[in-house]
C-alpha cells in the first residue's frame, strides 16, 4: 500500500511539474492556415467572387491550368488561344482579389497526349521547348506578382500522360526537366 501511495505522489508531482512547465512556456504565434481552391471554372472571376462570398473570405490560392500543347489549333502558342500561354488575364483578376495564382503547368497536348511531344521529359531536357518555356516564364515574371507553378503535377501516378509510367520518363528525367 505504501508503494502505491508513493507512486501516486510521484506521478502527481510529475504531472504538476509538467503542467507548470506548459503554463510557463511562451505562447508562440502559429502561422495562419492558407485555403486554396481548384475549380473547373478556374478563369471565371465570378466563380472566385461567389466562392469568396459564400466562405466570407477569399482563398489564398486559386488554381489555373496551362497545357503546353493546347494551342487552339494554331502552330504557335498565343495568349488568349487555348491554354498554353501564361494565364495573364486570370492571374491579374485573382491578384485584384488578393488571391495568389497557382498554375498547374501541364506538359501535354490535350488533343493528342499519346504523341509524347510534350509529355516525354527527354524532349524538355533536349531543349525542344526552350522557346516556349522562356516565353511563358517571361510572361509570368512580367505579371509583376508572385505565382506558384506546379509543373507536371502527380507525375508519380499513372493517370497523366506525363506520368513516370509513360514513354521513357524516369524520376531523374523529371528532375532534369
Amino acid at each position: 500500500k505504501e508503494a502505491h501511495v508513493l507512486r501516486s505522489l510521484i506521478l502527481a508531482g510529475m504531472t504538476a511539474l509538467a503542467i507548470a512547465s506548459i503554463a510557463a512556456a511562451p505562447v508562440v504565434a502559429r502561422p495562419p492556415i492558407a485555403l486554396g481552391l481548384s475549380n473547373a471554372a478556374s478563369t471565371d472571376m465570378a466563380a472566385v467572387d461567389a466562392f469568396s462570398a459564400s466562405m466570407g473570405v477569399a482563398p489564398a490560392t486559386w488554381t489555373l491550368w496551362s497545357s503546353w500543347g493546347d494551342r487552339g489549333g494554331q502552330a504557335e502558342c498565343s495568349e488568349g488561344v487555348g491554354s498554353c500561354a501564361f494565364p495573364r488575364a486570370a492571374a491579374d483578376g485573382l491578384r485584384e482579389r488578393g488571391v495568389t495564382p497557382l498554375v498547374y503547368w501541364q506538359p501535354t497536348d490535350p488533343a493528342d497526349p499519346g504523341a509524347g511531344r510534350y509529355e516525354r521529359y527527354r524532349t524538355i531536357i533536349e531543349g525542344r521547348h526552350d522557346h516556349y518555356i522562356r516565353a511563358w516564364a517571361r510572361s509570368a515574371r512580367d505579371s509583376g506578382r508572385p505565382v506558384i507553378v506546379r509543373f507536371a503535377h502527380e507525375m508519380n501516378g499513372t493517370w497523366f500522360p506525363w506520368s513516370l509510367t509513360n514513354f521513357d520518363n524516369t524520376p531523374g528525367r523529371y528532375r532534369d526537366a
